[in-house]
């Protein structure tokens, strides 16, 4: 029987209910930033692509940060928040974090875990 190398977790809220983490993390950059977070933000972005809600996080919400800044921002946030904690499964059991990260070059929602 072969060794297992890697496991690969697609957190888009499929296996993980990660949505409320990005919510948190957009919600906080703003405030900390001086944006105009407003009670349509969140359902405004929701199913976004990340392209998207970048801008609209500079465009509507007000920050100065270009949205690409505005992105890894965000994704860098969530990862440490990742990394700290264990979330919830769908399935019913916790992963934790602590392990390497690395994210899919063209969706950040896509963030794949490596196995150490």
């Amino acid at each position: 029987m072969s060794r297992v190398e890697a496991v690969v977790f697609d957190l888009d809220g499929v296996i993980v209910d990660s949505e409320h983490v990005w919510d948190e993390v957009r919600e906080e950059l703003a405030r900390e930033r001086g944006g105009h977070w407003h009670d349509r933000a969140q359902t405004d972005m929701m199913g976004m692509s990340s392209p998207e809600w970048s801008r609209y996080m500079h465009d509507v919400i007000g920050l100065s940060e270009s949205p690409d800044d505005i992105n890894a921002e965000v994704v860098r946030r969530l990862l440490a928040r990742y990394r700290r904690a264990a979330l919830k499964v769908a399935l019913g059991c916790c992963i934790d974090f602590d392990a390497a990260f690395t994210l899919h070059a063209d969706a950040n929602w896509n963030a794949m875990l490596l196995a150490r």
